[in-house]
């Protein structure tokens, strides 16, 4: 026998991606049987993990046909594909030999090394999370992202994330999940069933690693603003002011006017009618309504939050247009004094000092 020993690495640990504190089986089997000799001996598989190349120690239980050891994978550990860069000996003097002293080969020939036989990733970075900031109902979407494949989780900002446990075991209307499929890529993530409140978003890899929470976060708002009590003011005629409801008014462009919550869109109406929308300056809105003489109006508003939460109706405030000025009635002079009494014509005399005029109204 004048053959070296040649040998093959595998894992018993499933393909899949590994992170810091994860451990991964190497078994290397030769073709026939080695001895470790020299004084103390050892026989270890230096791995291509990135910067630092981790050794992982291997011993035998079966009179050294097959050797195994487990590497714990360590922070800054890399690999798309683990595989093992040579055995290494250690000791004083070492050898590795089979039973007729042939020297055993120490590199791993192609096609039999461990990325040849199972896909085992390294990967010991966090993603980075990402969510566009957002004011919303639960009703709606939170658009995530994340740099890795894996989970996006929104979780409220009174729930302590260390790790992914602890999100999972917040209640369940503290945060939701969805599934990153294609990195860098924009996500719906449902805020279905969510509590109002603030929520960031945290990723988390395929290998496990968690990232930091989002620099942006989503607002949750499920409750509808108060419309506020609307001001009716009338800036024509010998009458100016503000009006109280019920009143009639001669201005025909009557402006209405109220308080609103920043961002909020106010909607007026008269009675079922909409009319438009406000204009917003701020937390105050305006609207000038055209008001007809005889006409009655109840004028109504709903406000809408930056959520899409709307408001019930205001109060309504009720206005009637009087725009047209009244026919003074013809003037009636009656004369009761001396001999002379009667209705008298436009251009008569009178001796009445105290005379009567009349008319209707």
């Amino acid at each position: 026998d004048t053959t070296a020993p040649t040998a093959q690495v595998t894992s018993t640990t499933s393909a899949g991606s590994y992170a810091q504190g994860d451990t991964v089986n190497i078994t290397v089997t030769f073709d026939e049987a080695v001895t470790l000799g020299g004084t103390s001996p050892t026989l270890s598989a230096q791995l291509e993990t990135g910067t630092t190349d981790r050794t992982v120690a291997l011993t035998t239980a079966d009179s050294g046909l097959t050797w195994t050891g487990v590497y714990t994978v360590q922070a800054g550990d890399t690999s798309s594909d683990l595989t093992v860069n040579t055995l290494v000996l250690g000791g004083t003097s070492p050898t590795l030999t089979d039973v007729a002293g042939n020297t055993a080969t120490l590199t791993i020939a192609a096609g039999v090394n461990l990325a040849d036989n199972e896909a085992i990733v390294i990967d010991t970075t966090a993603p980075t999370a990402i969510v566009t900031t957002a004011t919303a109902m639960n009703t709606a979407n939170a658009v995530v992202q994340s740099t890795e494949v894996g989970t996006a989780y929104i979780v409220k900002d009174s729930v302590t994330v260390i790790d992914e446990a602890s999100i999972t075991g917040a209640a369940g209307n503290e945060f939701n999940t969805v599934a990153i499929a294609t990195a860098a890529t924009d996500t719906d993530l449902a805020l279905t069933g969510l509590i109002d409140g603030t929520y960031k978003v945290y990723t988390v890899d395929a290998a496990g690693n968690l990232s930091a929470a989002s620099t942006n976060t989503v607002t949750v708002d499920t409750t509808a603003p108060t419309a506020s009590a609307i001001v009716a003011t009338d800036s024509e005629g010998s009458v100016t002011g503000a009006l109280t409801s019920g009143d009639t008014t001669d201005d025909t462009a009557l402006v209405l006017s109220g308080t609103n919550i920043a961002g909020s869109t106010v909607n007026v109406f008269d009675g079922d009618t909409l009319l438009g929308a406000a204009d917003i300056v701020d937390t105050t809105w305006s609207y000038t309504v055209t008001i007809a003489n005889g006409t009655s109006y109840s004028f109504t508003t709903k406000e809408t939050d930056t959520a899409g939460n709307t408001s019930v109706a205001s109060s309504a405030f009720a206005v009637t247009g009087d725009t047209t000025a009244p026919t003074a009635s013809a003037i009636v002079a009656t004369d009761d004094i001396g001999s002379v009494k009667e209705e008298l014509t436009s251009g008569d005399t009178t001796d009445d000092t105290a005379l009567v005029l009349s008319g209707t109204n």
